[in-house]
């Protein structure tokens, strides 16, 4: 197979907002040394978000998700992956999320799920999911519920909604599903999220199914009934409001330079993202171009989605946890005083911990300290392969489990002992497992206040309302950089955003005040006053 060459970042039309990301992914072994970059697409809506950080309590939240499992009548329409129908059949070839693709295998997904946010929110929130055991065909093929790709026509995407969970109430009545918060469809084929255009010059399959959360405002716009309360169930007693869809699988078959190869992506991350949407978090990527907002550093970005390749993203930022009431942050008041900062992922119970400086009454500065390795004891990861569950070790990146790649990695990954390993890290060197360090993050709440309920928080990027303070001073998080360009690869945050004792970037001068690259004063520009500095070296602590 010839190599696939870098490509420009191409920004597509999709609904109600635009996103496209670049990452490295290896497309094959024979690519193992080449690392392509490859853009992703994924559908969102811009449905309204409100974000009510509730009181800590002792007592978690609990979210119950139902899920169906839904396909089509069976096809051969070339303009759409696979023949309408969930690969049942197993496969002696080494993959991720492999088939079959059953309830048992979609309830693995709901594992890894529960299991990504009973660690990050510290058990503050339980998921407790559950599968509908038999699949549920629709009236019509595949393509008949793809939305049109430059967004003329999304009815298909509520029309699949509607018919689906329908369908399910009509063959199983005794669903209660009013015992249930969230709501999952999972379909067969694959999604039409990954940018093939950028990648093979052309689009072979265009009639797949865009993955998204689809809440109430979403469904009423696609049906054009702004007055729709959502799917009658039960007997019309139960509406259901809102629906994640998701693919059975993001693993596909690609052609180029006349040869077929396998691109394996797991579906985890698209799933932890999607259900944050749930959760009422907007997206921190740039909705309005595509890019990269915050990198690699929380769960709503682009860049979180396929980290290893899928597998699994990195903990929610610290705005996340704070919106979503599972932190309170410390503010920090008096002057000249020393702090000690835990990592995130130390704690089992308790919050993280989190400091808060104020600029002034609408901006301030959060403090967390992330490591990608905090126990120092390396990754563990629990996968199910071939029915049997097992755990696999490593002490620090290597071929096939990286930053960019997760190749090495098959069958269902179920949990991680880190999650916050899939932060930026530099293969081969110390930086891989000892990425991290402070993020000073910039809160601008009249700019969430503004912009939230369209979900356009970060789409200004002289003026985001949650931003990282890039400590290498570059800025590079959502540009778009040339393969030729020294920047390639920092487009999604590097190792050297956090600030840390030993940063080597030549401006890095160990402190953020009035004057450092980046500076700590307010998005108007004037001085905040703030110094932080003296940072220890990267650590638990």
């Amino acid at each position: 197979m010839n190599v696939v060459q870098a490509i420009p970042l191409r920004v597509l039309k999709r609904y109600g907002g635009l996103l496209l990301f670049l990452t490295q992914l290896v497309v094959s072994p024979s690519l193992q040394s080449q690392q392509p970059r490859i853009a992703f697409t994924r559908t969102v809506s811009s449905a309204a978000h409100s974000i009510q950080p509730r009181s800590l309590s002792s007592v978690p939240d609990t979210v119950r998700v139902f899920a169906i499992m839904v396909d089509f009548q069976e096809d051969t329409d070339p303009r759409t992956t696979g023949n309408g129908r969930f690969n049942l059949q197993p496969t002696n070839v080494r993959l991720i999320d492999p088939p079959p693709h059953d309830s048992a295998y979609f309830a693995y997904k709901l594992q890894f799920l529960e299991n990504y946010f009973r660690k990050t929110s510290n058990g503050k929130l339980i998921v407790k999911g559950e599968v509908l055991g038999s699949r549920i065909t629709l009236s019509k093929a595949m393509s008949a519920y793809s939305p049109a790709k430059d967004g003329s026509n999304d009815r298909p995407l509520a029309d699949l909604v509607v018919e689906s969970w329908r369908r399910a109430d009509s063959l199983y009545p005794s669903i209660q599903f009013d015992r249930y918060h969230a709501f999952i469809i999972f379909h067969a084929g694959v999604g039409r999220d990954v940018d093939l255009v950028s990648l093979l010059g052309f689009d072979p399959t265009p009639s797949d199914i865009p993955s998204l959360y689809m809440g109430l405002p979403t469904l009423r716009r696609f049906l054009n009934d702004p007055s729709y309360a959502g799917v009658p169930v039960n007997n019309g007693a139960v509406r259901i409001t809102n629906t994640m869809i998701l693919p059975e699988t993001e693993t596909r078959i690609i052609e180029s330079g006349g040869r077929p190869d396998t691109l394996q992506l797991g579906i985890n991350g698209l799933l932890a993202s999607s259900f944050g949407s749930f959760l009422g978090l907007p997206d921190l990527f740039d909705t309005k171009t595509g890019r990269s907002a915050i990198g690699q550093f929380g769960l709503m970005d682009v860049a979180s989605i396929f980290a290893f390749e899928g597998l699994f993203p990195p903990e929610p930022s610290a705005w996340e946890k704070i919106a979503l009431g599972w932190a309170t942050p410390v503010t920090l008041t008096a002057a000249s005083q020393s702090i000690s900062l835990p990592a995130v992922g130390l704690t089992t119970t308790g919050d993280d911990v989190i400091y808060k400086v104020p600029i002034n009454s609408r901006e301030y500065f959060l403090i967390e300290n992330r490591n990608r390795d905090p126990h120092r004891n390396g990754q563990r990861l629990t996968v199910v392969e071939s029915g049997q569950i097992i755990t696999r070790h490593f002490s620090k990146d290597t071929t096939g489990f990286s930053f960019g790649r997760g190749r090495g990695i098959t069958g269902n990954l179920i949990d991680v002992e880190d999650f916050d390993w899939a932060l930026p890290g530099l293969f081969g060197t110390n930086e891989a497992t000892e990425g991290g360090g402070i993020l000073i993050w910039h809160i601008d709440e009249d700019v969430i206040n503004r912009k939230l309920s369209v979900n356009e928080v970060n789409t200004d990027p002289a003026r985001r309302g949650v931003a990282l303070e890039e400590a290498d001073g570059s800025l590079d998080i959502g540009q778009s950089y040339g393969i030729f360009n020294a920047g390639l690869g920092s487009e999604l945050g590097s190792p050297y955003d956090a600030w840390f004792e030993g940063n080597p970037i030549e401006i890095y001068k160990n402190v953020f005040d009035d004057t450092s690259i980046p500076n700590s004063k307010s998005n108007t520009g004037s001085r905040s006053l703030v110094s932080i500095g003296n940072f220890s070296r990267r650590g638990p602590t």
